[in-house]
């Protein structure tokens, strides 16, 4: 069958100018664009109210000293490596210039776009061309020169701070590309986008485009976007596979209505998502958004019924989100609950007190006061300029369905969590000043924001107009200041519970480990098998917008070819082999991949900690005895595709070593029991708890009756386990 394609998109924090500014596009129009510029099919719609074409001349140059190393200890410890693997690190991280000779670069004039192809999983990271203007040459000829925001020299900065600071499993094998500024996806306010159907990622870089940041500045901007669509490729994965015989794991409900006052249980449209529940449920307790009690602030009443302190904060905002007196469970009940008088309760208390702006739009805000927010120094102009409000508090009443849905919620925690941002210093400004003589930008870049300064009528002459990341954002909806503040036990230091970082009694494992190894034992981390994955075809349609372009080929001859994942003790097996009763048997090949790393922190990120205190926590230290113990290394692979429809149900499966080396597996080769520490960690079964079945059938799987096919484990008498292929009708 066939099925649109599904979309996580991540919506961009708000620009911000400290004084209103009317912002005119500068797009060609189509007659103009015909005389001074040759753009490909589409761009001047799909930039059209996203680029200011100013014409200036952005800075391409890469130096040695941006690109980050590799952490090739925390790797080593936790992988088995081979020596040309360990070599191409080495390489790497020894000089950055590497990353170009042994990667792959690619241009595309037919398709407007540059590809770089990384050296380590052979990513592709494709920049698409957002101008391209017919120059004349200093001899007279006429050229067509097309202009990217990042460049090969950009992408490849860009993957070089993907494989240092993104964890990541073995999931990464099916992450097909990396897009830059893809024309058809480009939709208002949303800073990155993840395909499911295709697994792909786009990033718009239009925000950091023509306005003089460096290209070290525009990689970092693009960054903390990367780090949280990457999340949504872990999730679609590993949690959102829920078992669709057990009901009870749905979760998520989005209410679909045109008018609140007049919407009912009857007339609202409902849509339902389904996760792992036990993924579910343990996400919710570590993060208070089960139940809040003890864990939100207090508040002292005005005589008008309004807040005037909430916690250890005056309130002056009337909009400020604590006015509605909603708890961290009420604001994930807001965007989760199947219970719509539930919904429709809080979503009235949000209302009242929100504020209309001047779009006709209702809005709340997650600061108490405009006295709280952080200022730096500047120094733009004849003298220093104070600058206010670096955390973008605002948020569309309407926009908290999305923020705490749970599909965004995945990534939006585990970024607050694990981030590793690359400023630290609240008051560094990382001015460019290479910029040439009367630039009209002058960009600036800290721990809170990207941003830039340009010649206005108003505030002296200048205007300062910036954006959060995503990680500052998310940070800023649980404390004021966002990450500045203490992650302490008193409830009054911040305004919602959403928090792993808060202490726990010192006999109590802390909320930030326990956190960690639900997302390690979640994507079966150290099992035999830990992924099963269908190949998926896409069609394009029509190029106009993603949504609508593009379709998934789901028939079952895609479907039923699969690859699946996992974890090994060593390198030396050759494949699967599923050998069914009448001894009929499936060879599948295991292709071992580079290294893991998905890696914790053990101490959270703030605006004030120097990059070199914050401390790294691996699997090993969650999931055994630790470091200081002798750890099992692990072999991650992806298998080649195999047809499931070829294989009987309750086939036995066996690993194979061919040590014979005739390509040929027999009975010999075979190993049919697993011992309970085969997985190299705690003693539990090869395989993870959750269903171990197709990672993509949320995608495809209807209510009408359709196969599921999964790897269960069974218990032999002597305490050791076998493998089984099960494949059964769901009825």
């Amino acid at each position: 069958m066939k099925k649109k394609i599904k979309l996580w998109p991540f919506l961009a924090a708000p620009i911000s100018a400290l004084s209103l500014v009317s912002a005119s596009c500068n797009v060609f129009s189509s007659t103009e664009a015909s005389n001074q510029e040759v753009l490909a099919d589409g761009l001047v719609k799909a930039f059209e109210n996203k680029l200011q074409l100013n014409k200036v001349v952005d800075d391409y140059k890469l130096n040695s000293s941006d690109f980050l190393p590799l952490n090739l200890e925390d790797i080593e410890h936790e992988n088995i490596l081979s020596s040309e693997t360990k070599q191409l690190i080495n390489k790497l991280n020894q000089d950055p210039r590497n990353w170009l000779k042994l990667g792959k670069v690619e241009y595309s004039e037919n398709n407007f776009a540059v590809t770089y192809t990384d050296p380590i999983f052979k990513i592709k990271w494709v920049d698409h061309v957002y101008r391209v203007r017919t120059e004349r040459q200093a001899d007279g000829s006429v050229k067509n020169v097309a202009y990217y925001a990042l460049g090969f020299s950009g992408l490849i900065l860009l993957a070089n701070y993907f494989y240092a600071l993104q964890p990541f499993g073995p999931e990464i094998v099916f992450l097909n590309l990396v897009n830059v500024n893809y024309p058809y996806a480009f939709t208002p306010n949303v800073a990155g986008l993840y395909l499911p159907a295709m697994q792909v990622i786009n990033l718009d870089a239009t925000t950091f485009t023509e306005k003089t940041f460096s290209l070290k500045q525009k990689v970092i901007g693009l960054h903390s976007t990367l780090y949280h669509e990457y999340t949504h490729h872990w999730s679609n994965s590993y949690v959102e596979i829920g078992d669709l015989q057990d009901k009870t794991v749905a979760a998520n409900t989005t209410f679909e209505y045109n008018d609140l006052a007049s919407a009912t249980a009857q007339n609202v449209k409902v849509s339902k998502s389904y996760f792992y529940k036990d993924f579910f449920d343990k996400f919710k307790t570590y993060l208070h958004y089960d139940d809040s009690t003890g864990y939100d602030p207090t508040y002292i009443e005005r005589a008008n019924g309004k807040i005037a302190r909430y916690g250890n904060f005056d309130v002056t905002n009337d909009n400020f989100i604590g006015n509605a007196r909603v708890s961290t469970s009420d604001i994930f009940a807001l965007a989760n609950t199947t219970d719509f008088a539930t919904y429709k309760e809080i979503y009235q208390r949000l209302d009242a007190i929100a504020e209309t702006n001047a779009d006709g739009e209702k809005e709340i805000t997650f600061t108490p006061s405009d006295d709280l927010e952080t200022e730096i120094d500047t120094f733009f102009g004849p003298a220093p300029v104070k600058v206010k409000s670096l955390i973008i508090g605002k948020a569309k009443l309407d926009s908290l369905k999305y923020y705490y849905s749970f599909e965004e919620l995945i990534p939006r925690e585990w970024q607050k969590y694990s981030y590793i941002p690359i400023y630290y210093d609240a008051t560094d400004t990382n001015i460019n000043w290479n910029n040439k003589e009367g630039s009209t930008y002058k960009p600036y870049q800290n721990f809170y924001v990207s941003g830039y300064v340009q010649p206005s009528p108003n505030n002296n002459g200048f205007e300062y107009l910036y954006t959060n990341n995503t990680f500052v954002t998310d940070w800023g909806r649980t404390y004021p200041l966002a990450a500045t503040s203490e992650h302490t036990a008193d409830p009054n230091t911040r305004i919602f519970a959403n928090d792993v970082w808060i202490p726990v009694a010192a006999d109590q494992e802390p909320t930030y480990r326990k956190f960690y190894r639900l997302f390690l034992e979640t994507m079966g981390y150290g099992k035999v098998i830990a992924q099963l994955k269908s190949k998926a075809d896409f069609k394009v349609a029509n190029k106009t917008t993603i949504a609508s372009g593009y379709t998934a080929d789901y028939t079952p001859s895609i479907v039923s070819q699969l690859r699946f994942t996992g974890y090994l003790d060593g390198t030396d097996y050759s494949g699967f082999v599923f050998k069914e009763a009448d001894n009929k048997k499936t060879t599948v090949k295991i292709n071992y991949l580079p290294f893991v790393n998905f890696r914790g922190l053990q101490t959270p990120a703030n605006t004030f900690a120097p990059h070199a205190s914050l401390q790294t926590l691996l699997p090993s230290d969650v999931l055994s005895n630790g470091r200081d113990f002798e750890v099992k290394k692990v072999a991650t692979y992806v298998t080649d595709y195999f047809d499931r429809s070829k294989i009987k149900t309750d086939a036995q499966i066996y690993l194979w070593k061919d040590t014979n080396n005739n390509q040929i597996a027999e009975d010999n080769e075979l190993i049919s029991e697993l011992s309970d520490t085969y997985n190299s960690f705690t003693p539990t079964s090869p395989l993870p708890a959750r269903p171990l079945t197709n990672s993509d059938r949320n995608l495809w799987i209807t209510d009408e009756s359709e196969y599921n096919y999964e790897f269960i484990t069974r218990k032999t008498p002597n305490n050791t386990y076998t493998l089984w292929w099960k494949d059964n009708l769901i009825s």
